[in-house]
């Protein structure tokens, strides 16, 4: 392959972009008709999929990326940067190499890759949940039904979570006892945010169903840290509060939660 291939690659996305079809550009281009026609069938069809208009300057970053990774041989033939990683030929890399093209030189997006286009790490997280027992002492049981958990990663924004078990008793990890509702990878980096969305609250006192107010979002802002291969427990700390009378209100103890947090772990019932 000729060493301007990346240049005409390069002119055939912007001329898409901007009407032409890709017979204008095979037309302009017939000895490279037979690299460039799959290539960009992959790209249209992407594009009537996504709608997504990143800023010149990264679509210009990413396309620097691609061709990097895609090279050109000295003998003249083009070779799949995936080909490259994975010992395998043209064709077999060749539908993941289409799909990564389009992705990547018309939108910018790195499939599987951080900003600086190496592979995106992960750590291991743990989510529970906790009680203070000053007031939850006086209920046989409060049910707290948990739909969806959403961290906060400093530079990737809301990561959602969806618990593995959604319903804890408040009665049943009081102090410093916990109940774990998920455990997986995620992201690595830096987190300053942790919310759980909550779906209802049943509560009873005496065998007598109870009302509860609460907030349908509860968050706590104690930063954390995901190293990669690292284990971290958070502990979100919630509890039930007398405001007065014969009123009560579910809500969080930002002091008792984080991952610097000593729990004794329950089974889940």
């Amino acid at each position: 392959m000729a060493e301007n291939f990346d240049e005409i690659l390069d002119k055939c996305i912007d001329s898409i972009g901007s009407g032409d079809s890709i017979d204008d550009c095979l037309a302009r281009y017939p000895e490279y008709a037979s690299d460039l026609l799959p290539l960009l069938r992959t790209m249209t069809g992407a594009q009537d999929a996504v709608t997504f208009e990143p800023s010149a300057e990264k679509k210009q970053a990413a396309r620097q990326q691609l061709m990097s990774m895609i090279g050109t041989q000295k003998s003249g033939q083009k070779r799949s940067f995936l080909s490259t990683f994975f010992g395998k030929t043209k064709v077999w890399a060749g539908a993941a190499a289409m799909a990564a093209v389009a992705l990547i030189a018309v939108y910018g997006i790195m499939p599987l890759l951080g900003n600086s286009g190496t592979p995106i790490q992960q750590g291991d997280f743990a989510l529970m949940i906790s009680d203070d027992p000053a007031v939850v002492d006086l209920f046989d049981s409060v049910e707290v039904t948990i739909d969806l958990v959403k961290l906060y990663h400093s530079t990737e924004g809301w990561q959602d979570i969806t618990p593995e078990t959604n319903t804890v008793d408040l009665t049943d990890i009081k102090g410093a006892l916990a109940q774990k509702i998920w455990e997986g990878e995620i992201l690595v980096g830096e987190y300053t945010k942790v919310r759980v969305d909550i779906g209802g609250i049943d509560a009873v006192i005496g065998g007598v169903p109870i009302s509860i107010s609460f907030s349908a979002s509860l968050v706590i802002e104690v930063p954390f840290q995901i190293i990669a291969d690292t284990l971290t427990n958070y502990v979100f700390d919630m509890a039930v509060f007398n405001p007065g009378g014969f009123s009560y209100t579910v809500d969080t103890v930002p002091d008792e939660s984080g991952p610097d947090q000593e729990f004794d772990l329950i089974v889940a019932p």
